[in-house]
């Protein structure tokens, strides 16, 4: 090659190699999407004993688990890991040039969130639930790491396996390699007039530090004339004012005590006013529809088993107009009821039919019965970015006073009013609100409030 070409060759390279440099430069760290990062660190069993506890030496504090009998050492070991992991991150991402900040669950602040572009929760589900009730602007962009899958299902977080590569993990921030969603949340607000235990604004407490409330309900100076009786509900102009919090999970409405009835009177998408006696009320979003909303509604395969046979029975009656099963079954109950016989055998409606084995539209009722509540079940997901609400009702008192419709559903927006001497408002299972006799409430979710959360599911179909 002469010396004209290979200048000419030069010319042509020299160019190329920088601009190859600099695209190298632009997908590591150069063009980072985010420039401050919000660490919220779950607080470990380890660290929270010590918390708690006046020992003076650490063998004190040893002496002490032990004789609860858990196992210090694993304590301590996992204290040690999760503390590891955070020292990790921390180095990975300072090293893409990004300012970083840890802040205990407990000890996280709407300023925190405010401060940070990227808010990471390492932890379980609950530390997630904590980072993201302190964000309120969806320009903020959350991401939950699970520090320890053995005992956290971590289902808000990224995929388990994470916690072991971080260094991947925080190159796949860095670079932009996930999408975004949105998941909405429930806005709360509440009249002002109505200020429990004597102050002029509801109170917001943690959850763990409630005390069940044995005396009526107090009500706050200057709203001693107001009428109690409430037979015409405040409408929405009166709730002024909306707690800083939003709920990414549910809201619970329930007495302090578990053991004490929940009364309230409830609309849903502007119906009437009824009132209502149960165990609480559970209103989620389509992120909390796989939790205790979940769990309060599914159905077990014996269960549906059992009333495939019933509906089996029955089908047999009609068509051969006898019902000695369902007459004798009757006895039973009646029996049960009204004075014990001996001589009638005590029968399990569940179990009613394992003596022998019957079949329905080709499948077993076995089979059919899994089938059918695995289907029922599946239909009670919904999308996390959905716009409406589910609601459930825990022990719904149902007789000639107290009246309602399905003891579960969904709704755009649930008006409440409360008829409890200590009522609260508990938020995602970690704040709570008190929520006393006369008090309204309303609960609706609003685009603007939703969060915005990293998807990395495309990057991790490969991994």
């Amino acid at each position: 090659m002469c010396g004209a070409h290979v200048v000419l060759l030069s010319s042509v390279l020299t160019p190329l190699r920088i601009f190859c440099r600099t695209l190298t430069d632009v997908t590591t760290n150069k063009l980072s999407p985010f420039k401050r990062t919000l660490i919220v660190s779950k607080r470990s069993a380890y660290a929270h004993e010590q918390s708690r506890s006046s020992y003076t030496d650490e063998a004190a504090l040893e002496k002490s688990i032990l004789e609860r009998g858990k196992s210090f050492n694993d304590m301590k070991r996992a204290h040690r890991f999760h503390a590891q992991i955070i020292a990790e991150l921390t180095r990975c991402l300072r090293a893409h040039d990004v300012e970083v900040r840890v802040v205990d669950f407990k000890e996280y602040d709407f300023s925190d969130a405010e401060w940070s572009d990227l808010i990471i929760s390492v932890g379980g589900d609950g530390t997630f639930l904590s980072a993201a009730s302190k964000v309120l602007s969806r320009d903020k962009v959350l991401v939950g790491l699970n520090s320890r899958p053995a005992s956290s299902e971590g289902s808000l977080c990224t995929a388990n396996w994470w916690y072991r590569r971080i260094p991947e993990f925080v190159d796949r921030l860095m670079l932009g390699k996930f999408s975004r969603f949105w998941r909405q949340r429930i806005r709360l607000q509440l009249a002002p007039y109505i200020a429990p235990l004597e102050t002029q604004h509801p109170e917001i407490v943690n959850i763990y530090n409630i005390s069940p409330n044995f005396s009526p309900a107090r009500v706050a100076k200057g709203t001693e004339n107001l009428d109690k009786s409430r037979s015409q509900t405040p409408d929405s102009a009166t709730l002024t004012r909306t707690l800083p919090f939003r709920a990414l999970n549910e809201v619970f409405v329930s007495s302090s005590m578990s053991a004490r009835v929940s009364e309230y009177e409830i609309s849903l998408d502007g119906s009437k006013f009824v009132r209502q006696k149960s165990s609480g009320l559970i209103v989620c979003t389509g992120t909390g529809s796989s939790a205790w909303y979940y769990n309060t509604n599914r159905v077990t395969p014996s269960l549906v088993h059992s009333l495939l046979a019933l509906t089996e029975e029955e089908l047999v009656a009609c068509a051969s107009n006898e019902r000695p099963e369902l007459q004798q079954l009757q006895q039973q109950s009646r029996g049960g009821f009204a004075g014990y016989h001996s001589d009638l055998p005590l029968v399990n409606p569940l179990q009613r039919t394992s003596a022998k084995t019957r079949s329905l539209c080709g499948k077993s009722l076995t089979e059919l019965a899994e089938a059918v509540a695995q289907k029922y079940n599946q239909e009670l997901f919904f999308s996390p970015e959905a716009p409406h609400m589910g609601y459930a009702i825990r022990d719904l008192v149902a007789n000639s006073i107290f009246k309602f419709g399905p003891p579960f559903g969904f709704a755009y927006k649930i008006k409440l009013v409360s008829r409890m001497d200590d009522g609260y408002l508990c938020i995602d299972g970690s704040l709570a609100v008190p929520f006393n006799d006369g008090t309204p409430a309303e609960l609706s979710i609003n685009p603007e409030d939703a969060v915005c959360v990293i998807d990395m599911s495309v990057s991790e179909a490969g991994t």
